[in-house]
């Protein structure tokens, strides 16, 4: 590939980008979801994406571009970072940036099937060895609800 082949797409990237003072390079173009689209060979790829790629030069071959300055439309491969989904949502959780029916859990949630005192006490009873499959007799939800419930990863407090 040509040195100029090469500069043509950083170059029309360059042309969407508008540098805010707070550093970050706000994308001009088509946006789906407030997140930069860029047309490349073809097809539309996530701009915040292809930055850190090419412009951070860091791979992000199965991995989330993922935001540090939590602006969607920001393209600053400086404030990028590639990583798991898991670390994405780790990100998020810590920021106290959860939004829509993840904002809210436990009893609060209009859907709850559980109480508080009800996950307490499933959790003492896996901890004592009782399979999922009792515990989920008892209650309105599912053995994998339960197995969840268990390990944390819903009811969350």
């Amino acid at each position: 590939m040509s040195t100029a082949s090469r500069r043509e797409p950083v170059e029309r990237f360059m042309r969407k980008v508008l540098v805010l003072p707070s550093g970050c390079w706000e994308w001009q173009g088509k946006r789906q979801k407030g997140y930069g689209m860029f047309w490349l060979q073809g097809r539309w790829t996530g701009a915040h994406r292809w930055s850190l790629e090419n412009l951070g030069r860091v791979p992000v071959a199965r991995l989330f571009a993922c935001h540090s300055c939590d602006n969607p439309p920001c393209v600053n491969p400086d404030h990028l970072f590639a990583g798991a989904q898991s670390a994405n949502m780790a990100d998020m959780k810590r920021k106290g940036r959860r939004k829509g029916v993840f904002a809210v859990g436990g009893e609060t949630h209009g859907m709850h099937k559980l109480t508080a005192s009800e996950v307490v006490l499933i959790r003492e009873r896996r901890t004592a060895g009782e399979t999922i499959y009792r515990i989920a007799a008892d209650y309105p939800v599912s053995p994998q609800q339960i197995s969840r419930i268990s390990r944390g990863e819903r009811w969350v407090a």
